[in-house]
């Protein structure tokens, strides 16, 4: 879409009239003038509705801001001032690159008025510098929907942050989004909500505000408020969304939804009448659009969007009340400019957050807390003897209900049900009474129970009358036998009771005391109501750890209906939304989770709370309330993974580690869980801590193999491939990979294996193999998409983006990144949205934008070196040294390529180092320094060789060929440029074939053979004419015509004119060397023509060269003048 219009910047205001002006008595404060000792005004913007908006200096930090002042003669009035306050409290709680950003609050007493002038109260805010949203759609009428989907996403982005902070704005619309540039040259827009001065805190998250009313005029802008607004009802997140359906409409139509003859007669249409349909405006409108507009707009608040975040994800066509498509954290790649994204296909201990055995937080009775580790029960399970299959529910509702009975009063630690089901499915234990001896010794291995608790029930259905008896053993692991049988019966209509009754005699046999009535309360609250809902639950989480989560979503939703109040069902259908990749709605139903979860047992109100925090991304509170959790409970190895895992995303990874030496001291055999080295891969791969990475995982591979824990062996191999990725050793990744995805499809772990096809593809494509790296990645999308997880789909469109990138479609993977951007910058996943800033700005570089590209590098770095990602910084650094050489100055590149490779040498991790090592040697040609520049090359094409990556290896050694031709020997380069060039033919790739092309022709040249270096150089011309990237589309032109130029008049007439246009592309896009060498170019050739006139250009080029350190061109420029 076109920029803001350049005259004016404007900062937020309270009327919809944005443009300077000034009332009768003129502002109050005039440039020059200083407030509060620290802002020197600049300049008067606007008076609006509550005060005065200024640009001014803030002297102590030497930046632009704008301050809002409060009018003096509405001072005095307590409500204003209320207002205000309100608006400083609210907008400062919202935090998103989409809502300006306050900073503080101010008081400046006007000396000039006496000793008893007014103190004037102001708080200083972001300057945003363009136009808004309004004034672009009056100067420039509708957007396409192309050009609007951007901006609504960054609005709606916004208006989350703000919901999710418990902040209402109340006053959405067009004026109050400010249209700025993101960068001084940048092509993006950034759209910025803005004006919280009627925000009011959520009623739905703050109880205390529910009853809130305004007496008097109704507050906000009436083309813009929502039926409910108007008519003085409960404002909550429906009505800004409303909001935002009023502006979509407005963008892609340029007209209001209700127009009246006035703004009243408007308000009064929208109570009576529905909206007309966009599409009687706009005739070809996506019916997407349409349909999520009129959502928007419907008159009742629960018909709209449950989110704003659910309005994006419809307009990407997830379907009407989708969550958003925010990426989930466990896809972490780690990647650089131009590099397709790894996955990382799992935290250690998955997404499943079933249950925890309930209790309270208080320490067993009759123990310090956790001071010596309790003893653990496991219920196994109980196989149905009747064999009536509508009768299986009830082996796991059982199974769960016993589990949390035996857990009262945290005298014992009980297994959750999640892990028992994944070790009988791996160690293929069928149905059983009673287990041998040396299966006895495996189970503890796996789960670590000193206690098993097994057998059978009998339900004989309705026409047995509902009867269930119950058989169960209680067997010892260490002793290896059966310590105890207990037997009942009862009904399934009062099947509590019969839990009730058979865990306390459980609960004797173990020898710990009945549960008191606090606990007993928290055991049946952690339970459903009733028996329908019990058993949607149970086959739910029955699904749920078959990986089914499609089909655990339609039992729990059920369970949900049956039983709305629940809190545990709302906290295994947040784990389903996060499987599926629904994060807004894992969100949702882990906030629901929370608030239900008032009367569970404290341990089990954390675990809840915990798994929320790490939906919303909060993860230094996640921390605290898994370190509190393990803290008290320090036998429960699942509380000290889930803590080094939070501490991890948190991007505190080191503590993390360090968490893990403490799991390690656990006795056995927790302290040696295979999971603990599993997570230490984990951690390391994420800090660029490579080696350290691979060992773990092959620690804990070894460790999996002996104990028959498939699932832990496929993710261990999964995380050894990837490090040994990093670590450039790609046969062994590619086998750890391939083993990977066999032992995710046994297990029917579609999104393991999927995350292993892609990792395998990134192998491939690195090796240049394009097509089986396509393959690769539409067999993951698939995988993705058979299991409903928009995540991993939207992750693999990324990566075939990126095949298109390396087969030279720039603007197709531009526009895929860009809408993946805004997503990282939602979630604040920094890792994700540095990714993304690297890799648009090497497009912006290519593309011949290099200080744009420059100014996204440094974003970029800031956010990898914030998080602590050295892989991310070292390729940040590199692009910012390329840039910086680009633009013609070498000290500076060399100094950031110094940094970037001690970064390279400090991780190990070879995957990325070759070509800014490549690049590097380029930089010391350009110096003269031809023999540190052929060292670079040789040790980045040892790199590739290694890699195996053998386009990346023609192409350095292309530039050692280049280096020969230099230096005279065009002879001994002929042989292997040709080899070069075949390679790049047999790979598909272009760009490399017309630089193949180019430099043949130089050689051709050398050696006399002018015919077919015109021949060469032709073909190098017809290939780079096909490129979109625009630097080595120059290159290539600028040799090619050099070549040319000297073999006839009409073609020196041609070449010039070649010449003439890629020096002035150059020039204007500052490319530096480029620019050089087209004028080199022209001058060796007319001074075939023009011998004086020539020698003087290319004595001015020496000077020029010389004094920006360019010697190599200096001293061609200076042997062709003479």
């Amino acid at each position: 879409m076109p920029g803001p219009a350049p005259p004016d910047d404007f900062r937020t205001r309270s009327t919809p009239d944005l443009s300077p002006r000034r009332d009768l008595a003129g502002p109050t404060f005039s440039p020059g003038q200083t407030l509060a000792g620290r802002f020197r005004v600049s300049r008067f913007i606007a008076r609006g509705g509550m005060g005065e908006v200024y640009e001014a200096e803030d002297l102590e930090l030497g930046e632009s801001v704008a301050l809002k002042t409060v009018r003096a003669e509405i001072a005095a009035d307590l409500r204003a001032l209320e207002r205000f306050k309100t608006e400083i409290h609210l907008a400062r709680k919202v935090t998103h690159p989409s809502a300006c950003r306050i900073f503080d609050v101010f008081h400046h007493r006007d000396e000039s008025a006496g000793p008893d002038g007014p103190d004037v109260t102001f708080l200083s805010m972001e300057l945003l510098r363009g136009e808004t949203l309004a004034n672009r759609l009056a100067r420039a009428g509708r957007l396409a929907p192309g050009e609007a989907l951007p901006l609504v996403e960054q609005m709606a982005g916004a208006l989350e942050a703000a919901h999710r902070a418990g902040v209402i704005h109340r006053d959405f619309k067009s004026a109050n989004v400010m249209l700025t540039p993101r960068g001084t040259g940048s092509p993006e827009i950034r759209a910025v909500v803005t004006d919280f001065g009627l925000a009011r805190r959520n009623p739905v998250v703050d109880a205390s505000v529910a009853s809130e009313t305004l007496t008097g005029a109704v507050a906000g802008t009436p083309a813009y408020m929502a039926p409910e607004q108007i008519e003085g009802g409960p404002i909550t997140a429906a009505t800004d969304i409303y909001a935002l359906g009023v502006v979509m409409y407005e963008m892609l139509t340029g007209k209001q939804p209700f127009e009246g003859d006035t703004p009243v007669a408007g308000m009064v249409k929208r109570l009576k009448e529905a909206p007309a349909s966009p599409r009687t405006h706009v005739a070809d409108l996506d019916p997407t659009w349409e349909s999520v507009i009129l959502r928007c707009l419907e008159r009742a608040p629960e018909k709209r969007f449950d989110s704003s975040a659910a309005v994006i994800a419809a307009l990407h066509g997830e379907g009407v009340g989708d969550a958003g498509k925010a990426l989930r954290r466990w896809l972490r790649p780690a990647v650089i400019a131009g590099v397709l994204v790894a996955v990382a296909v799992f935290g250690v201990l998955g997404r499943l957050a079933l249950r925890r055995p309930a209790s309270s937080l208080t320490a067993p009775r009759g123990a310090g807390i956790a001071a010596v580790a309790r003893r653990s029960v496991a219920v196994l399970g109980l196989r149905n003897l009747t064999g009536r299959v509508e009768a299986a529910w009830l082996a796991v509702a059982l199974a769960e209900m016993l589990t949390s009975e035996l857990g009262a009063g945290e005298a014992v630690r009980t297994i959750p049900g999640e892990a028992v089901a994944r070790m009988r499915a791996e160690l293929d234990l069928a149905d059983f009474d009673s287990l041998a001896q040396d299966t006895l010794k495996r189970v503890k291995e796996r789960l670590g129970s000193d206690l098993l608790v097994l057998g059978s029930f009998t339900a004989l259905g309705e026409k047995g009358g509902g009867q269930i008896r119950l058989d169960l053993r209680l067997q010892d692991t260490d002793l290896g036998e059966t310590v105890a049988s207990v037997s009942e019966a009862g009904t399934e209509t009062a099947l509590f009771d019969l839990v009730s009754r058979t865990g306390a005699q459980l609960r004797q046999k173990i020898g710990i005391d009945d549960p008191t009535a606090a606990e007993r309360k928290a055991v049946r609250a952690s339970l459903p109501k009733n028996r329908e809902a019990v058993r949607f639950y149970a086959e739910g989480l029955e699904k749920l750890r078959l990986f089914d989560a499609l089909g655990a979503r339609e039992l729990l939703e059920k369970a949900r209906a049956a039983d709305p109040g629940h809190a545990l069902t709302r906290a295994a259908l947040a784990d389903v939304w996060s499987m599926l990749g629904y994060d807004s709605k894992a969100r949702d139903e882990a906030k629901s989770a929370v608030d239900l979860s008032a009367a569970l047992s404290r341990q089990d109100r954390l675990s809840v709370e915990g798994r929320y925090r790490e939906a919303t991304w909060e993860w230094d509170k996640a921390v605290e309330i898994y370190k509190t959790l393990f803290e008290f409970f320090p036998d429960n190895l699942d509380y000290g993974l889930r803590l080094a895992s939070v501490q991890e995303s948190g991007g505190k990874g080191k503590e993390g580690l360090g968490t893990l030496d403490t799991l390690r001291r656990l006795p056995a055999p927790a302290g040696q869980d295979p999971r603990i080295d599993l997570m230490e891969a984990v951690i390391s791969r994420l800090l660029s801590e490579s080696r350290r990475g691979q060992e773990a995982a092959a620690r804990a591979a070894r460790a999996a193999l002996a104990q028959g824990a498939r699932h832990v062996l496929a993710r261990a191999r999964f995380e050894e491939g990837s490090n040994l990725q990093n670590l450039g050793q790609m046969d062994e990744a590619l086998a750890a990979l391939e083993e990977a995805e066999r032992l995710f499809r046994e297990a029917g772990d579609q999104r393991g294996m999927a995350g292993s096809m892609n990792n395998r593809a990134l192998v491939v494509a690195g090796r240049g193999d394009l097509a089986a790296a396509e393959k690769l990645f539409n067999a993951a999308l698939a995988a993705y998409t058979s299991i409903g997880n928009k995540s991993g789909e939207a992750l693999m469109e990324g990566n075939l983006g990126n095949i298109e990138y390396f087969r030279g479609n720039l603007a197709g993977a531009r526009s895929r990144w860009e809408r993946t951007l805004p997503t990282y910058l939602e979630i604040n996943e920094k890792n994700g949205a540095a990714r993304m800033l690297n890799n648009i700005a090497s497009v912006l570089g290519e593309e011949g934008d290099v200080q744009g590209a420059r100014g996204m590098f440094e974003r970029a770095l800031a956010l990898y070196r914030e998080i602590g990602q050295k892989s991310g910084a070292g390729s940040a650094l590199g692009n910012i040294a390329r840039s910086w050489h680009q633009q013609g100055d070498l000290a500076a590149a060399e100094r950031a390529y110094a940094e970037s490779l001690s970064i390279w040498k400090d991780t190990g991790d070879k995957q990325y180092a070759a070509s800014h090592i490549q690049d590097f040697g380029r930089l010391l040609r350009d110096k003269g320094e031809f023999a540190r520049a052929r060292s670079a090359y040789d040790e980045a094409i040892a790199l590739r060789v290694e890699m195996k990556q053998e386009g990346e290896a023609a192409e350095a050694r292309l530039a050692v060929l280049e280096l020969d031709v230099d230096e005279g020997r065009a002879k001994d380069a002929e042989s292997p440029a040709r080899e070069a060039l075949a390679a790049f033919r047999r790979l598909g790739s272009g760009g490399s074939e017309a630089s193949a092309h180019a430099l043949l022709a130089r050689i051709e040249a050398a050696l006399g053979r002018l015919p077919a270096a015109a021949d060469e150089a032709g073909q190098g011309l017809a290939l780079a004419a096909k490129s979109q990237n625009r630097n080595h589309r120059l290159s290539v032109e600028i040799e090619c015509a050099r070549i040319l130029g000297v073999l006839g008049e009409k073609e020196r007439a041609a070449s010039l004119t070649v010449l003439q246009k890629a020096r002035a592309e150059a020039e204007e896009a500052g490319l530096v060397p480029l620019l050089f060498e087209a004028r080199l170019a022209q001058g060796e050739i007319e001074v075939r023509r023009s011998p004086v006139e020539a020698k003087a250009l290319l004595l001015e080029l020496k000077k020029d060269a010389e004094a920006k350190g360019f010697k190599r061109v200096a001293g061609l420029a200076a042997a062709a003048a003479h």
